[in-house]
């Protein structure tokens, strides 16, 4: 599957419209404002989607920005793109086991005693399956059981049919799967669409500044 990829443009056409000040002659702050106003907006929106995809999944913040890219603005092109890239295997549900739980055998324990008051056997299993933290829920997902896999990892996996053989993987919360659901994007357009005008604004404002700086110095010298 394609990266996951949402872009950011900054039209010239419509400076009009995101600008409340006459720029008069400096064509060349128009360029400079944009890039820096574009790259300053994706930044902002970085650190939102960072944040909102680790609430979502349960992910760590530094987890999830492993996998976030940014390709910033250029003068000559003057847009950027912000990327959620896959893994080249798939997030297992290990990664959301609490650490001292990781082990083959820990959701495997029985009962060595009988409790007709809590109405447990000696024998049976004190847990349904693995106790994992997935999407921010704290739940048994029944039927699992950690194992290894051929490479020697702990993963969990779940028995498949009546062939008690037959064993699959079970993934995890997907990191770019979360960031294209409709409301994420929904969220990310609003918030670029709202910081983008008036980071350039911002762009703007200071670079004319410095021009003037530079013109009246010129000025008081000559």
């Amino acid at each position: 599957m394609p990266n996951s990829s949402l872009q950011i443009n900054f039209n010239l056409d419509h400076l009009s419209k995101d600008v409340d000040f006459s720029l008069g002659s400096y064509k060349s702050i128009i360029v400079r404002a944009a890039n820096m106003g574009i790259n300053r907006t994706i930044k902002t929106v970085e650190s939102h989607v960072v944040r909102h995809i680790a609430k979502e999944t349960g992910y760590k913040i530094s987890r999830v920005r492993e996998s976030i890219y940014l390709t910033k603005s250029k003068a000559t092109t003057l847009y950027a793109r912000i990327e959620a890239r896959r893994r080249p295997t798939a997030t297992n549900l290990i990664e959301f086991v609490r650490k001292n739980r990781q082990k083959p055998a820990f959701f495997r324990r029985r009962y060595k005693t009988n409790s007709k008051s809590k109405g447990r056997k000696r024998g049976q299993f004190k847990y349904k399956g693995v106790h994992a933290n997935a999407w921010n829920e704290d739940k048994v997902y029944r039927g699992t059981f950690i194992g290894r896999d051929k490479s020697g990892k702990l993963k969990v996996f779940r028995r498949t049919g009546g062939n008690s053989s037959k064993v699959t993987l079970v993934s995890g919360p997907s990191i770019p799967s979360t960031f294209l659901q409709p409301d994420s994007i929904r969220d990310i357009e609003s918030l670029a669409n709202k910081r983008l005008p008036i980071e350039f604004d911002r762009a703007a404002r200071h670079l004319i500044r410095k021009e003037q700086k530079k013109i009246n110095t010129r000025g008081r010298r000559q």
